[in-house]
């Protein structure tokens, strides 16, 4: 064992003592929800072959402590080692569902990929195009295609020949970036940027905005795969804060939802997977058109109705219809308090850690039936404490289940052995 080692393996056990969800103390605690990594290993194979599948993904629900933050944290980490691109957001008021232009921008803002952790898409880009020498040709034919169906707007093809012919370090290629990674870029330095570049195209119609972030998704799939990544994982934390938005904002946001997950079919979308979470009580209290509780939304009804009543949104509405279906069919995808087998299998891949943390040999501890139902922070907080007891010689402290003496020692002198 070296140094490093120790270090390492002490660094995973302070992040897990503290709850603190690192990529390495995620990557070594796993998930403890085998059912839904199952579930998300066939996701991910799915969108490496291009199936052409719908849904694009799932969502799953659990109560608060059940470690649905730390499901996608260790779905995430398990994606990046994959060699997949990882984009995660979280749902809020600042960050409406609903405004899809605004989530694909902080989603490529968030960005995760083995070898690139900041500023992602220029560092990718200029990697492939300067570095590796990617060739876009495949890309170009699939843009050219999409372009003629009427699936993409012209502006992709051209970036896709100006990326090539592309000046290292230039505002140009800066300017293309932040359009793909769909921030806000005047109309005229898009159309220098691709003059300068690609002067040779003369179409450069760009989509409606109602259509451009659909497009950028669809056209950023097919660019990380041409990068040579197995496929793009979008990630959706905290669902259910679509209810922080107004009933109108919160029924579209039910349509943005159907087209995440492909159920409108109308981008045929490949090479991208979509998981979410959300509360398992979020169904009952805004959908459900028979709920009982109070108060009860009941958008299956009404959100529709918000909808059709405006020209402009009428089109939402059967969308709206498809997403609110999804939510229903995917409450059976329950993020289930880790106990029993699971939680042993956790402390099995803890405990070695621990054990190369401080180069002791530590027991294993007994798992209780409640162990795991409030959450697993508090029972690995009570392993670490159990272990630095007996690393600390105070054994006769210990139960089965608990401590009859406060821990008072400190890691600033535990280098015994």
């Amino acid at each position: 064992m070296t140094i490093l080692d120790q270090i390492h393996a002490r660094r995973i056990v302070e992040a897990l003592r503290f709850g603190v969800p690192t990529h390495d103390s995620v990557s070594a605690l796993g998930s403890g929800q085998s059912h839904l990594e199952h579930k998300f290993d066939e996701l991910i194979r799915n969108v490496a072959i291009n199936s052409d599948v719908s849904p694009l993904g799932f969502v799953f629900n659990g109560g608060f402590g059940t470690g649905k933050s730390h499901l996608l944290e260790s779905l995430e980490a398990a994606a990046v080692r994959d060699g997949y691109v990882v984009s995660r957001a979280t749902i809020s008021r600042g960050l409406p569902l609903h405004e899809t232009i605004r989530v694909v921008y902080d989603l490529v803002a968030a960005t995760k990929v083995n070898g690139f952790s900041e500023d992602f898409m220029m560092t990718r880009l200029t990697s492939a195009l300067f570095e590796v020498r990617t060739d876009l040709v495949g890309l170009r034919r699939w843009t050219r295609a999409k372009v003629d169906e009427g699936q993409l707007a012209p502006i992709f093809l051209a970036i896709v020949s100006a990326l090539q012919n592309a000046v290292f370090a230039s505002s140009d290629l800066a300017t293309l970036v932040d359009y793909l990674s769909g921030a806000t870029v005047p109309v005229t330095e898009i159309k220098q940027a691709l003059k300068r570049f690609a002067p040779h195209i003369t179409d450069v119609r760009a989509p409606k905005a109602s259509e451009r972030p659909w497009q950028t998704i669809a056209f950023l799939s097919q660019l990380f795969q041409t990068l040579g990544h197995r496929g793009w994982i979008v990630l959706f934390d905290e669902l259910e804060l679509m209810r922080l938005q107004g009933p109108v904002a919160r029924a579209k946001a039910y349509a943005e939802l159907a087209r995440w997950f492909g159920l409108d079919g109308q981008l045929n979308i490949t090479g991208l997977g979509v998981v979410g979470c959300i509360t398992p009580d979020y169904f009952e209290a805004y959908i459900d058109a028979d709920s009982q509780v109070w108060p009860a939304c009941r958008d299956a009804v009404e959100a529709p109705q918000r909808l059709f009543a405006r020209v402009s949104n009428e089109h939402l509405a059967p969308l709206a219809q498809l997403g609110m279906g999804f939510l229903e069919y995917q409450q059976t995808n329950v993020c289930r308090p880790t106990v029993g087998a699971d939680l042993e299998a956790v402390q099995a891949r803890i405990k070695p850690i621990y054990e190369v943390a401080y180069n002791v040999t530590i027991p294993t501890l007994a798992v209780g039936d409640s162990d795991g139902r409030q959450g697993m922070r508090p029972v690995i907080r009570r392993w670490m404490l159990l272990w630095d007891l007996h690393r600390a010689g105070r054994a006769a402290d210990i139960e089965d289940y608990g401590v009859n003496a406060a821990y008072e020692g400190s890691d600033d002198n535990d280098d015994d052995s």
